[in-house]
């Protein structure tokens, strides 16, 4: 992507506190791939198995991310909350909203010639209103027995 996008600014707003998306989020005992990581994968390096466990999807994409240091164009804990075409300047207004160490946010304004978004279809879950614990793959809770 570096050598292909030399000299376009780019910016990664992710909504975690780091990369990897559904294989940050999704924790629970056994998470793995049902596609062969080799089908949606960069031509380099190997991988460790024919259907790779989460933990080996993120030890396969956080060297990638420090050898092109791809995260220094990413802002993590970052929110796209709306993007809307702006016809009279012909550019992309998009509000983010950061969340803060302390819990605090603040939400800002960028705007793009550009706009790539991928929505987060498998972290936007809802439940029933009820008086248990619910437990969902995509919000894993680590002290769940």
């Amino acid at each position: 992507m570096e050598m292909l996008c030399a000299k376009v600014e780019y910016t990664v707003y992710e909504n975690n506190s780091d990369i990897g998306g559904t294989w940050f989020e999704n924790r629970y005992p056994g998470c793995a791939c049902d596609v062969p990581s080799h089908c949606y994968s960069y031509h380099f390096p190997e991988w460790p198995k024919f259907l790779s466990s989460r933990e080996d999807i993120w030890q396969y994409l956080d060297p990638i991310c420090k050898v092109f240091d791809l995260r220094r164009n990413m802002k993590f804990n970052s929110e796209v909350i709306e993007a809307r075409w702006d016809e009279e300047s012909a550019i992309w207004r998009v509000r983010v909203r950061k969340r803060k160490p302390n819990g605090m946010t603040r939400v800002s304004e960028d705007t793009c010639d550009v706009l790539w978004y991928n929505s987060a279809l498998l972290n936007q879950w809802n439940g029933p209103e009820v008086e248990v614990r619910i437990m969902h793959s995509a919000n894993w809770q680590d002290d769940f027995h």
